[in-house]
């Protein structure tokens, strides 16, 4: 074998060996230039050396970082890290939101029965011990979202045990942990490895790293994020489940299987426009459904606001304007609210067109106005039917378009919905009388019994329409 035949030529380095002993270099001619002579202006010149080389060993590191080929198992030691290293956390949980805890004390004790017997394994049944599903349900605005964060900043630490809680909502401003859901689907992943990267998602977690993991490995991270120990329960608050759509049905049994195979260490407390949904989910599973139905406060709670009571004395039309809210919780605090914000003017002169935009805004803030225009034209008159209409009533329960007085079976269409239709379809027989019928009651006071005579005839003639 010839010479040329036995040569190697030497193995390349890399990059960031190549760096390495770039900056090694650079520090071994600065140590020796300042101990032979520390005033020599050389030894500037060669710092800066040092310090460019630094930069670029960083550099280069990074890239290779980069370009190395992520695993599961690398994602998962780069997440803990950046846990360690407080990049990434836990979202911090909102302040305790104010709620008028009178007409929900039912509600709160139901809740913390159902977190503390669920971490306890006292709530499991039947010959599959399988524990029973807690659905707080309600029509839009009535409180669903501030009862789950009630449940986290209030009920969960005055229970006192050992656990913590976090909540996750499918829409509103954090939509983006339905497109994450939607984005994992798309890829075939199951319902559940979905739900765990919705999970890192909720983290700030980069999609290129939870991408990789399953639901065992995103639920572990999840908890070592909150600071949990093994002995701790988890108890997830989660909202709007129904934005996922059809996958809601199979997410929620997904999720419930999850609970049972923990035995108290993972509980869920879900909310849903739909009672249905929930009854539906529990009878495709056989399990129980434990019902938090959200009923509207008591009418009289505006009376509570001390502003908006004194106008109402003075006003007939702000006195509707706020018996039409109902005891409608969204309606009351944030629509009233943003109303009155809207214009300074609306308590002391409350025009007929200061009262329409009133209304407008408390619709808007309420998210009445995301039925569309079509769907409202057909609806409304077969509300004023006087024929039994169960499919209609069973539609708008399921949208959450009926809200239900407390210690009452009554249901209603929110009179601010109707308000604002009769003003737009005054063309037509059935909006013209409603609007006149609503005309008329704002101007009855406690002196003004004559003028009730135009609200029944036009009432009547709505009826006969």
């Amino acid at each position: 074998m010839s010479d040329a035949e036995q040569y190697e030529p030497p193995a390349k380095k890399s990059r960031v060996d190549a760096a390495e002993e770039a900056f090694r270099k650079a520090e071994q001619d600065l140590v020796r230039s300042a101990s032979e002579n520390p005033n020599s202006n050389l030894v500037p010149v060669l710092r800066q050396v040092v310090d460019r080389a630094w930069e670029t060993l960083q550099y280069e590191r990074e890239q290779a970082k980069q370009s190395e080929v992520l695993t599961a198992d690398k994602a998962c030691q780069q997440i803990v890290q950046g846990i360690a290293e407080g990049k990434i956390s836990s979202p911090k949980p909102s302040e305790t939101p104010k709620i008028v805890e009178d007409p929900r004390t039912n509600a709160i004790e139901i809740m913390q029965n159902y977190i503390r017997d669920s971490i306890e394994g006292k709530n499991r049944y039947g010959t599959h011990s399988k524990f029973p599903i807690l659905g707080t349900s309600g029509m839009k605005g009535i409180g669903k979202t501030t009862m789950l964060e009630y449940g986290l900043t209030k009920v969960l630490p005055d229970l006192k045990m050992s656990a913590k809680g976090a909540y996750l909502t499918f829409n509103g401003g954090a939509g983006r942990s339905a497109n994450v859901f939607w984005e994992s689907q798309n890829q075939q992943d199951t319902v559940l490895r979905s739900i765990g990267h919705v999970l890192m998602a909720n983290l700030k977690v980069e999609a290129q790293q939870y991408s990789l993991l399953g639901f065992e490995q995103c639920l572990n991270l999840f908890r070592k994020a909150l600071g949990m120990s093994e002995e701790e329960s988890l108890v997830l608050f989660i909202d709007e489940i129904g934005e996922l759509k059809q996958k809601a049905d199979d997410v929620l049994r997904a999720l419930m299987t999850e609970a049972d195979d923990r035995g108290g260490k993972l509980v869920f407390v879900f909310a849903h426009i739909s009672q249905q949904f929930l009854d539906h989910a529990a009878t495709g599973s056989g399990r129980k459904v434990i019902s938090l139905p959200l009923e509207a406060l008591p009418i009289d709670t505006w009376k509570q606001k001390k502003d908006w009571k004194e106008a109402a004395r003075e006003h007939a039309g702000i006195h509707q304007l706020l018996l039409q809210c109902c005891g409608h919780p969204r309606s009351l605090y944030d629509g009233l609210n943003d109303a009155k914000n809207q214009n300074s003017k609306l308590l002391s002169n409350p025009t007929e067109e200061a009262l329409i935009k009133a209304r407008g805004h408390i619709i808007t803030e309420c998210k009445f106005n995301s039925e569309s225009r079509e769907r409202l034209n057909k609806d409304i008159p077969r509300w004023f039917s006087l024929l039994e209409d169960s499919d209609l009533m069973a539609r708008l329960a399921r949208d959450g378009l009926l809200l239900k007085l407390p210690h009452a079976d009554a249901q209603f269409f929110p009179p601010l919905i109707l308000q604002d239709w009769a003003e737009k379809s005054c063309r037509t027989p059935l909006g013209f009388h409603l609007q006149q019928a609503y005309a008329a009651d704002a101007v009855l006071g406690l002196d003004a019994e004559k003028k009730m005579e135009p609200l029944m005839y036009h009432y009547e003639a709505v009826l006969r329409k």
